[in-house]
């Protein structure tokens, strides 16, 4: 019956049933696979090929490799892993084990299951040979992680003799390594050194922390570690391990310009450090920068350029959330900014980063001095800078040059300012400064683009002064205009004041204060005059130095045409609207007037005035005077005033029995008299209304008889374009003779 069942297992096993069950019990039943134990060990492996990982595979196969070693050959993943699973459960046996040693030559790549039998293997036997084995496998595979460095290091201690196992030592060593590195791998590298950037600036900067410990063999790294760093600076790289080494070997009095140059590319960066893992990205807004700088960060570090102390971070995750008071960091300033201060203030260097730093230390203003004034220049030319803090900039600048006396300076900055980033306060200071330094026509062509707000009126004054002068007085409504508004702000001077008496028309008031002010001046003020006298006329709006004005006028050479015209209007304004005039006006009425035969309001005017200043008339006026009265009456004209020269002309006698009623305006209207008779005769008392007729032109009159004992009341009603308008109020008179 056994030979039965052996035969029909061979035959299923030899048809294609490989399951493991149907050989292991061929291995039991069929004596000649089971003398066979080499052909039985690859029947093994056949079923671990074919998905098999059953312990009494495991077990079988091991049982084998015990009674012939020589079976292993070639370290297959079969034999690897029937190795692994009996170390792993307490089966050890030597000789297993050194044939694994020996044969470990034909390994040509890293494996991971080999390098776990190797940790297996060096854990109960810990020999040079298996942690060999270890690191060469490890160095073949390129491995350089935390977990290889853990046979390295273990190789280094045992000082093996292994082609690049230091190099690998120090690529896998943590970051975080703190403390001194074996002298032998010092000694290794001070000989030859192929290291990345990274490791090299991490083994170099080992060297100087620890010093003192192997001071001679630190001594000997000086030069390499002097060219190192200077390469490094050059390509302005930066992290801890560099930073400590630029301490170490940038002196601050030996750096040449370009090497300044380029540690004021690094010497702002700061690492940061943040505790939450979902950051990705961190994002730096400086007070005095109008943009955002971001940084990425990688493994909870950033490293970030900081300009000063006022900024602010904005830290940002994977999905793009912003957050700012809500995360804990930490920052650590990588060099000592302060020690290399004096180099950069010696030998300048054009970056407008590094000048924020230099110039940031006064917070509340701008500080101009010898040291840093090149750099405030540079903040001027950084597009990132803000308005406000540029303009507070370029006027401590142009302030700082004027004072020191620095003209070229000066004048190269004034030359090269936008006024347009300006505000209209530092335009003001702009165009101050352009005049102390004679850049008038600069200066000016400022205020015609810009206008004159926030600009002294001193300074104007300078200014339109020179181009009145340039220009010879050229007529320019702008120019005009800008001289006007200097004169107002009460800033003028003889150029400007001679140019607006020439050339300035507006409004009658201002013309007067022009006038007066030339007047003050003991200028000529003869055209201004003449225009004045000109617009009163056409405006018919008189002011109160219009006498004096006209007298200038008539002596600057008066057109007698416009004389003639005024003296008329002087006459119905005073006639007709009673405004008072100097006595000098009535004098040329009575030059000019006789000439002017149509002239009845000058005539009338001058009845009037000097029937009330009888002692101002000579005996020609008086003759004139007279004449002119006379003619009125054989015209059928009768005013009151005409009594003041009763005395001379009997005529007037027979008007002192008459009331005569006079009513003058200024619009050609119609006028109406509503006058009630007090008679005892009368008992009903109803106002009567007649119509006044013009005598002349403005004067109305209306002639009345009254009794002895009568009286009458009246008031007078004016009617304009058909509607009724000014009302007097209501006047009595009694019978008085005339």
């Amino acid at each position: 019956y056994v030979d039965q069942v052996r035969d029909f297992l061979r035959d299923r096993y030899e048809k294609g049933d490989r399951r493991f069950v149907v050989l292991w019990a061929l291995i039991y039943l069929d004596e000649g696979l089971g003398r066979n134990i080499g052909r039985r060990f690859r029947e093994l492996e056949r079923q671990f090929h074919l998905g098999c990982r059953s312990p009494i595979l495991y077990t079988e196969a091991y049982s084998i490799m015990k009674k012939d070693k020589e079976l292993v050959e070639k370290l297959t993943s079969f034999e690897v892993q029937v190795i692994l699973w009996a170390l792993s459960h307490g089966q050890r046996d030597i000789d297993v084990i050194e044939r694994i040693i020996s044969l470990w030559g034909t390994v040509r790549e890293f494996e991971l299951t080999k390098l776990k039998l190797l940790e297996k293997c060096y854990e109960y036997f810990p020999t040079e040979e298996i942690l060999s084995c270890a690191c060469k496998m490890l160095i073949q595979g390129n491995r350089t992680d935390e977990k290889s460095f853990f046979w390295f290091e273990l190789g280094v201690e045992a000082n093996l003799r292994i082609t690049k196992l230091y190099e690998s030592y120090i690529a896998s060593l943590p970051l975080s390594y703190d403390k001194p590195l074996p002298k032998t791998a010092l000694i290794y590298f001070s000989y030859t050194n192929e290291l990345n950037q990274e490791r090299k600036a991490f083994l170099y900067a080992n060297v100087v922390k620890y010093r003192e410990e192997y001071k001679e063999l630190a001594d000997s790294y000086e030069g390499s570690m002097e060219t190192f760093v200077m390469e490094q600076l050059e390509q302005r790289r930066m992290n801890p391990w560099l930073a400590l080494l630029y301490n170490h070997i940038l002196k601050p009095e030996k750096l040449s310009p370009k090497q300044l140059e380029d540690l004021g590319k690094i010497i702002n960066v700061q690492r940061l450090t943040v505790k939450e893992k979902n950051i990705k990205e961190v994002g730096v807004v400086h007070k005095r920068l109008v943009n955002i700088s971001k940084y990425p960060v990688i493994h909870g570090e950033s490293y970030i350029h900081l300009y000063g102390d006022e900024f602010q971070l904005f830290f940002f995750d994977e999905l793009g959330n912003c957050y700012k008071n809500s995360v804990s960091y930490e920052l650590e300033k990588m060099m000592d900014f302060e020690e290399y201060m004096s180099a950069f203030f010696q030998c300048p260097v054009k970056d407008p980063k590094l000048a924020l730093m230099l110039c940031d230390s006064n917070k509340n203003y701008v500080s101009v001095s010898n040291k840093n004034a090149v750099y405030y220049w540079n903040l001027l030319e950084y597009v990132y800078v803000k308005a406000e803090y540029k303009r507070e900039i370029w006027e401590a600048l142009v302030r700082f040059y004027y004072e020191r006396d620095y003209l070229d300076d000066l004048d190269m900055l004034l030359f090269m300012t936008n006024p347009k980033m300006l505000s209209p306060k530092e335009r003001g200071v702009l165009v101050d400064f352009m005049t102390k330094r004679g850049l008038y026509e600069d200066a000016f062509r400022h205020i015609t683009f810009f206008g004159m707000e926030e600009i002294s009126p001193k300074i104007l004054v300078r200014i339109l002064s020179n181009y009145i002068r340039e220009t010879e007085g050229l007529q320019d409504e702008k120019i005009i205009s800008m001289a006007f508004e200097v004169f107002s702000m009460g800033k003028y001077d003889e150029v400007i004041l001679h140019f607006l008496l020439e050339n300035f028309n507006g409004l009658t008031k201002d013309m007067r204060d022009i006038w007066k002010a030339g007047k003050s001046f003991d200028m000529d003020t003869g055209r201004m005059a003449k225009r004045l006298v000109i617009q009163m006329l056409f405006t018919l709006h008189f002011i109160e130095e219009r006498d004096f004005i006209f007298e200038d006028y008539v002596k600057a050479g008066a057109s007698e045409e416009v004389m003639l015209k005024y003296l008329s209007q002087c006459a119905f304004e005073y006639y007709i609207k009673d405004m008072i005039f100097h006595e000098k006006i009535f004098q040329y009425m009575i030059q000019y007037g006789k000439k002017e035969e149509e002239s009845h309001l000058c005539r009338l005017a001058l009845i009037k005035y000097y029937g009330e200043h009888r002692e101002k008339l000579g005996e020609d006026e008086e003759s004139l005077l007279l004449h002119y009265v006379e003619q009125f009456l054989e015209k059928h004209i009768f005013l009151n005033c005409f009594m003041e020269y009763r005395a001379k002309i009997p005529a007037l006698e027979g008007f002192q029995r008459k009331t005569i009623i006079e009513y003058k305006s200024g619009e050609k209207s119609k006028v109406y008299i509503h006058y009630l008779i007090d008679r005892e005769t009368r008992k009903e008392k109803k106002y009567e209304v007649e119509e006044m007729h013009p005598i002349i032109e403005g004067i109305y009159s209306k002639e009345f008889l009254l009794f002895f004992g009568e009286t009458m009341e009246y008031y007078i009603t004016e009617e304009i374009e058909g509607k009724e308008g000014i009302t007097t109020k209501k006047e009595k008179i009694e019978n008085r003779p005339m």
